[in-house]
């Protein structure tokens, strides 16, 4: 791996390899091949003028090639440009003079010939300084994918002109595959000092807000969190470059961006950098905006989803708590919010083991949105699905069954046999059938939903993997272990292969397939799979996660 830098740091680590500027007679020949000119005093004069640097010679050469002009006329031209009208006096680390004339050259010329290359080149200098995929310059639409309609091919004819034109003028380049537009970082910093000195650095700002919000709009409209991975990585890579440019006063726009980057990272289980992307967000909202401001309301609700995926209950519960008293107080004890606010502290506090209070506020969340909403809305479906979750888990088999039948009879006849939502029902009663040591009803109903679930939403899908794995479970307190270990064994390849080997459900996998392996009496797989399920639950999720502590227990009695 070659890691350029500025920063000698990096000496500590690592042997250096000094890059120096071009000698003149480097300097000389690289003019001459990329202008076709052979001049070596003119050639030589102009080297001396630009320092020998290899970016301004680049620049150098690529103006004097697309106008056909000679070493001497560019040095006139680079003499006149009033460098002062465009840039203030460089901070800190200065960049030399005639690199910055060379670039704001290039820069002119291309602006005056290529129709559009002025906003294209703004946007380019304030997004990543590791580059612009293509896709996202066409605002989400995929050219190359099933059938792209007229509209989308249109754009991205006009895009791909136009980059095609700047180019040729070596302010940009692309990556080796092509899919990346990249521009030099200190192009970019020329460009974005030459902004902020006109005023225009906050319009090209919100015109890479304007675009990435297109992009996320085109790009995970209709997907699912996990099979839109790489462009949840491009928003988040994206808006992180904004927001370093705006940290100050970040506007509502991008900081709604970046609620969405938690949310998107939530989903996929990535909370390590969810949790601290979240919490900055929701501080710069109530800094900014309010702390009463809607969006912030929101955001605090994200957090606390987040610090419940991690495990960390009891700091989600005072969020949760807060944003169902300001819902209540802003909104109205009747809106749709703030039943979700309330079904969403129910939750928390049956995750936490405090059903005193979360079977309550889960009932009277449920008698409220079947007054306001009605007994068939998607809602109401679902808020009874959640009470029945919540007497399941307080041991309550017999209402929770009872009430998990009357749910899946509702989603069946309203949402259909087939809807996500009912499949969860339908995987909720047969889990709590199994609770109950009703074996002969729940391995059917299993079998069903996974086979429904393969059919409707693929192999693949993560709803899928947990069905399978809740199969397996199934047999394996049959105890036909013969069907549940390949099955836990094809559970756990499957979501190396598509969560990753770090992702929470993965390791849910991994305990489950130990455990079965030590039912098995197979101490000799049972044991290492515990082992190093244990070393990766502390790594991913902490000492205090509740899966750390199950998988921990678990291995201890086994070693006894």
């Amino acid at each position: 791996m070659l890691v350029t830098s500025r920063n000698r740091a990096f000496h500590q680590r690592y042997p250096a390899i000094e890059v120096d500027t071009f000698t003149p007679e480097q300097a000389i020949r690289f003019l001459g091949e990329r202008t076709g000119l052979h001049d070596p005093q003119e050639a030589g004069e102009l080297a001396r003028e630009l320092g020998y640097l290899p970016l301004a010679l680049a620049h150098a050469a690529a103006l004097i090639a697309r106008r056909r002009i000679t070493y001497a006329a560019y040095r006139r031209l680079l003499a006149a440009f009033p460098l002062a009208d465009h840039l203030p006096r460089p901070q800190g680390d200065p960049y030399p003079a005639g690199t910055a004339q060379s670039i704001l050259l290039s820069v002119e010329q291309a602006e005056q010939t290529i129709p559009k290359a002025k906003d294209a080149l703004r946007v380019l200098a304030v997004l990543s300084p590791a580059g612009a995929p293509r896709i996202l310059l066409y605002g989400g639409a995929d050219p190359d994918g099933p059938e792209p309609s007229p509209d989308d091919l249109a754009v991205a004819s006009q895009v791909q002109e136009l980059l095609a034109a700047l180019v040729d003028t070596s302010l940009i380049g692309f990556s080796e595959d092509g899919s990346t537009v990249l521009m030099h970082r200190l192009v970019q910093r020329v460009l974005r000092e030459r902004a902020a000195h006109d005023g225009t650095l906050p319009a090209a700002i919100g015109r890479a807000i304007s675009l990435l919000w297109m992009f996320k709009r085109r790009a995970l409209k209709d997907r699912h969190t996990w099979a839109a991975r790489a462009a949840v990585e491009i928003l988040v890579e994206q808006t992180d470059a904004l927001y370093t440019l705006t940290a100050t006063e970040p506007s509502e726009p991008l900081l709604t961006l970046r609620a969405w980057c938690g949310r998107y990272l939530t989903d996929l289980a990535d909370l390590t950098r969810a949790i601290p992307l979240l919490e900055r967000t929701l501080a710069d909202g109530e800094r900014v905006l309010g702390e009463d401001h809607p969006e912030t309301a929101t955001w605090r609700n994200n957090l606390a989803n987040a610090y419940q995926s991690a495990g960390q209950v009891r700091r989600a519960i005072p969020l949760f708590e807060r944003a169902l008293a300001e819902s209540e107080r802003v909104l109205g004890d009747d809106h749709p919010d703030t039943s979700t606010s309330r079904s969403n502290l129910a939750i928390a506090y049956r995750k936490a083991g405090d059903l005193r209070r979360a079977v309550p506020l889960l009932e009277r969340a449920l008698a409220d949105r079947e007054r306001v909403l009605g007994a068939e809305h998607p809602d109401t479906l679902q808020s009874r699905n959640n009470l029945a979750r919540a007497y399941q888990t307080a041991g309550d088999l017999r209402r929770a069954s009872s009430l998990f039948e009357r749910a899946l009879a509702d989603c069946e006849r309203v949402l259909g046999g087939d809807h996500p939502d009912t499949l969860t029902t339908r995987n909720n009663l047969a889990g709590t059938y199994l609770m109950a040591g009703d074996v002969e009803r729940a391995i059917p109903l299993f079998e069903r939903n996974l086979a429904d679930s393969e059919r409707v939403l693929g192999g693949d899908h993560p709803d899928t993997l947990n069905y399978r794995n809740n199969l397996a479970g199934a047999y394996e307190v049959a105890g036909d272990l013969d069907r549940a270990i390949p099955l836990f064994e094809r559970t756990l390849a499957d979501r190396e292969r598509v969560l990753g080997d770090d992702h929470p459900d993965t390791l849910h996998s991994r305990h489950n397939l130990a455990g079965a392996y030590q039912v098995a009496g197979d101490l000799g797989r049972a044991i290492p799979l515990f082992e190093r399920t244990l070393a990766d639950c502390e790594r991913v999720l902490g000492d205090d996660h509740p899966l750390t502590r199950k998988v921990r227990s678990n291995l201890n009695s086994l070693r006894r």
